[in-house]
């Protein structure tokens, strides 16, 4: 048949051809694969028509079918060959095809984002038009508060001028003085107000030029300032409020401390007595942000949006000034409102461990990040993500371990499979050595071995034997029970693994034996199979054909082989990850530890369901207010919220809590003296003498003039190398001396001064000035005794050094020297009494505690410091210098009688003295209780019972409709602040006789040692 070129585009007319072309030829069965190209099956009828062209053409039968016409299979090959090439064709026009509708829908889908950016822009358009009248709605607002303010200033100066019509007294001044505050107020808002139309006028401008995405975050801005303003407003009206009821509680707590004229004594900051001297009260006024005293704190209440809580707690956590309170005491921990967050946390800190385990198991050294990466509140998409890393991470890593673990386990199979063929393979040949050269008579060789080599092959060949690899440490008892159990019916041969063998299980080295066991008969080797089982023995398949055991050995090794390599390749893919995730593991532990502990500070607060918000309280500095508001505001421009979070002062008779400020000079001192407990709130911090008399202590034990010069050279070092290690994480023992750089280096330099007194370098003396002592030179005898001729300028005398008496001279000179060290502490100490009686305006406590106190150590203690000077400064030539502890001990066995005694009249003075002590001590434990029982009772009989209680518990006039039947936890948590200790006069004597005892008995032993 002719096939025109213009059927190319007509497939099924050239198949339908075909069809009746193979019809004609072959029959009906090729005419049904013709109606099958049709249905689109062409590539299968290709084939099948190949097929059976070629057979029809091999076989004798087809072409008798056909005829004797040669040329028809070459019509029918050629036709097959035009429809293969136009197939061809056709496929190629298809992909072209393909190719344009691809193009055309790349076209179509970019003509649609065309028009929906036309349409964007349109919608763009149309907001900004209505924002442009939005900002004239707001500047006509702006015209009418301007015109309210100076109807108001009009309505304000015709009161003034009636005021003015009017007598005028007391009254009119007040008025007049409230008028002038109002007026100064309302210039200030007027012109605050003028001075944001400006910038609304300069903005509104501006905004005209912008761009949609510019005037879109100005907009933005502007709804959030005017929130920001509403929520300004009602706080301040609330403040407002507040300050009136403040001037109610003053008057009353004014009435009250001028007519009861004392205080409970209980260490709050309540109501305390009036001062008695005028320069008191500027005395307890005064705000003294140093060391001296501890910060004076705030109680701030916060009210926080739930959807920046988080972000609000991290970054007042890393500000680090507000100590918060437990708002839900009585909650469980399991019930609190953040406690899968947590739970959630703690998994992902189980995953931490588990890869700070995998590193630290592997050698890997971790990477410590820098304090910046730290500073970052994470969001809780970052969160997320670190989460799927984590288990990611975790994931990979147990899989690799899996795999290591039995990998492990196949090489130790193989490596004890490798020993047990070689021993065994040299057993056998030194077994067939043996039995081939003729081994000598023996008694017992009839039992394993005949005497004919045939019938000893036989014999042989009806012995079993088990194989196998046991721990060395047990080869004594395994060999004693199989010789017990099988009573000696065996054959055990064994030999020793000369390389350890690593257990996959605990990764140790375990030496371990081969052994060999014959014996006949299959109950025998069952048993020797449980016996080698119970001790932990692993038994290997053994062939008894020394061709199979060499096949065997050789297949072993090779496996041993590949396998080591999969084993490398996994702990090498194995260490890249751990290596990877040591670079940034320390980075991820301070970030959960630190999103755990805001949800732990979270779940402190009480959630409010109603306005989705959190209520918090807390202690803060005073002095640091605006820095907690900076903050505050901070996270809410970076967060965009709309609603910022609300901080207001709230008023409390609770004692705050003692915060000392400290830099990195007195935080070590600091940290010493809170060792060994806090100062009470705004009480007298010893921490700052502690600078001076801890550093100078030591250096009167120290003394060296050489060691004190190395120490002050370490710790400049370490001040110098401060750029170096500041931020770094190091141990414990460098942590320590680092941190206590400063101490050491006021340590060294006492030392040093010290060093000079003593006369000391290195435990040397120094003779700088020359001594004030002459010694014979010319002399026979063993003792020489040196003459004094004058004092030495400075310091002990180096002729003291090497002289026989050195230690009854320097350890007398030294426990007196502590003596009146230890005993001019210990009155300054107590003097500090004096200054927080005075700033707490308690002068009760001056005369019923200090002084006893004083009086008690001075006419000791003091008395005792007095006779060591006056010991030392009067000239005992030619006369017997008395004991100063025999007269110390006989002032109590024997008042008023003195044997040697210092000075006229001293045993009189010795009698004043302890009756004065004696008298301190029911001083000391009955002047305050009593005292404050009757201030007690004194206010009970005036009727200022619960007086602070009774009006902070009730409610303003105000809010007295919108009080709730239940109290909320925040009211609990306010009552509970606000309420005062019960009075229990039993409780005030046992802790004041408990704190009678210890003044008394640490004097003496503070003394003493």
């Amino acid at each position: 048949h002719d096939i025109r070129e213009d059927t190319i585009r007509e497939p099924p007319d050239i198949f339908g051809h075909a069809a009746q072309v193979m019809m004609g030829l072959f029959g009906d069965e090729q005419a049904e694969q013709a109606e099958q190209v049709e249905q689109g099956t062409e590539s299968e009828f290709y084939r099948d028509l190949v097929l059976d062209f070629s057979s029809a053409e091999s076989s004798p039968e087809s072409k008798h079918s056909v005829g004797d016409d040669s040329s028809v299979p070459s019509q029918i090959t050629a036709l097959l060959e035009k429809v293969r090439l136009q197939g061809k064709m056709l496929e190629e026009q298809r992909g072209v095809l393909d190719m344009e509708n691809e193009v055309l829908a790349l076209l179509t889908e970019r003509l649609e984002k065309d028009t929906n950016e036309l349409t964007v822009d349109h919608t763009a358009l149309a907001r900004a038009a209505s924002r442009d009248q939005m900002h004239k709605v707001d500047i006509a607002e702006l015209e009418d508060t301007l015109r309210a303010a100076s109807a108001q200033h009009a309505k304000i100066l015709g009161i003034n001028q009636q005021l003015r019509a009017d007598g005028g007294g007391p009254a009119r001044k007040a008025l007049e003085q409230r008028k002038t505050e109002l007026v100064a107020r309302r210039a200030r808002q007027d012109a605050q107000l003028r001075a944001e139309a400006c910038l609304l006028v300069a903005d509104y401008l501006r905004w005209r030029r912008w761009d949609a995405d510019e005037q879109a975050d100005y907009c933005a801005a502007l709804a959030g300032l005017k929130a920001e303003k509403a929520l300004l407003a009602e706080v301040k009206a609330a403040e407002v409020e507040l300050r009136a009821k403040q001037r109610e509680w003053s008057v009353v707590s004014g009435r009250a401390a001028d007519e009861g004229g004392g205080s409970s004594g209980d260490g709050d900051s309540g109501v305390q007595a009036a001062a008695t001297l005028p320069w008191l009260s500027a005395q307890k006024n005064l705000k003294m942000g140093t060391l001296f005293r501890s910060e004076e704190m705030t109680n701030v209440q916060l009210y926080i949006p739930m959807e920046i809580a988080q972000q609000t707690v991290a970054e007042l956590g890393d500000l680090g000034l507000i100590q918060f309170r437990d708002l839900n005491p009585d909650v469980n921990a399991f019930q609190r409102t953040f406690v899968n967050e947590i739970r959630r946390l703690d998994e992902m800190e189980r995953k931490l461990r588990y890869l700070r385990g995998q590193i630290d198991k592997a050698e890997i050294p971790i990477k410590t990040a820098t304090a910046s990466v730290y500073a970052r509140a994470r969001t809780h998409q970052e969160i997320d993500e670190l989460e799927e890393r984590l288990a990611e991470h975790e994931g990979r890593i147990q899989q690799m371990n899996t795999s290591q673990e039995t990998l492990n386990k196949r090489f130790l199979e193989l490596t004890e499979l490798r020993h047990v063929l070689k021993e065994t393979t040299i057993f056998f040949e030194e077994a067939d050595s043996r039995g081939d050269g003729g081994a000598p008579y023996q008694e017992d060789a009839h039992l394993l071995e005949p005497e004919a080599p045939e019938e000893g092959r036989a014999g042989r060949a009806h012995l079993g034997f088990v194989a196998g690899v046991i721990p060395r440490v047990r080869m004594g008892v395994f060999e004693r029970i199989l010789f017990r159990a099988l009573r000696g019916n065996l054959y055990m041969n064994y030999a020793e693994i000369d390389e350890p063998i690593r257990d996959p299980v605990t990764d140790e080295l375990v030496q371990k034996n081969v052994f060999i066991i014959f014996a006949h008969g299959r109950e025998l080797l069952a048993k020797i199979r449980k016996i080698c089982e119970s001790l932990g023995a692993t038994l290997n398949p053994v062939d008894e054909n020394a061709e199979k055991r060499r096949q065997d050995a050789q297949e072993v090794h090779n496996r041993l082989e590949d396998l080591k390599h999969v084993l490398d390749n996994t702990s090498y893919t194995r260490r890249t990850e751990l290596i990877k995730v040591s670079e940034t593991i320390e980075v991820w532990s301070v970030i959960v530890k630190k999103e755990k502990a805001v949800y732990y500070t979270l779940n402190h607060f009480n959630y409010d369901q109603n306005r989705k918000a959190l209520l918090a309280e807390g202690w803060c500095p005073t002095s640091s207010l605006n820095q907690i508001r900076f903050a505050l505001r901070s996270v809410v421009e970076r967060t965009g919220s709309t609603i910022p979070p609300v901080l207001t002062e709230a008023r409390t008779t609770k004692t705050p809590p003692t915060y000392h400020k400290t830099n990195k000079f007195t935080v070590a001192f600091q940290e010493i003296v809170d060792a060994y407990g806090m100062a009470s709130y705004r009480e007298v911090n010893p921490g700052i003498f502690t600078i001076i008399t801890f550093p100078f202590l030591f250096a009167i034990m120290f003394g060296d003039l050489g060691h004190g010069f190395l120490m002050t050279l370490a710790a400049v070092g370490l001040i110098y190398a401060e750029r170096f290690i500041a931020g770094k994480k190091l141990d414990e023992i460098s942590e320590m001396f680092y941190g206590g750089r400063y101490i050491i280096l006021l340590m060294g330099l006492f030392s040093m001064y010290t060093g000079f007194v003593y006369n000391d370098i290195f435990s040397k003396s120094m003779n700088l000035f020359g001594s004030g002592w002459e010694f014979p030179e010319d002399t026979n005898s063993t003792k020489v005794y040196g003459e004094f001729k004058h004092p030495y300028a400075f310091g002990v005398d180096p002729g003291w050094h090497g002289s026989e008496n050195i230690l009854l001279f320097s350890n007398s000179y030294k426990m007196k020297m502590a003596v009146i060290l230890g005993v001019t502490h210990m009155v300054f100490g107590t003097s500090l009494n004096i200054y927080n009686s005075i700033f707490f305006n308690r002068p009760m406590n001056i005369i019923t505690e200090t002084v006893p106190q004083l009086l008690y150590l001075l006419s000791i203690f003091g008395y005792l410091a007095f006779m060591i000077i006056f010991k030392w400064a009067s000239n005992w030539d030619g006369r017997e210098a008395p004991s100063i502890l025999n007269t110390l001990i006989y002032m109590f066995l024997s008042p008023g009688t003195v044997s040697t005694p210092l000075f006229p009249g001293q045993g009189p003075l010795q009698v004043v003295l302890l009756l004065l002590a004696f008298i301190c001590i029911p001083w000391m434990l009955l002047a305050k209780p009593y005292m404050l029982r009757y201030e007690h009772y004194k206010h009970l009989d005036e009727g200022y019972t619960n007086l602070s209680r009774e009006n902070l518990s009730e409610p303003s006039p105000s809010f007295e409709g919108e009080r709730p039947e239940d109290p909320s936890p925040a009211s609990t948590a306010h009552e509970e602040m606000n309420h005062e200790e019960h009075f229990d006069f039993s409780e005030i004597m046992i802790h004041q006789i408990i704190h009678t005892i210890e003044f008394c008995l640490n004097g003496i032993s503070n003394t003493a040692s």
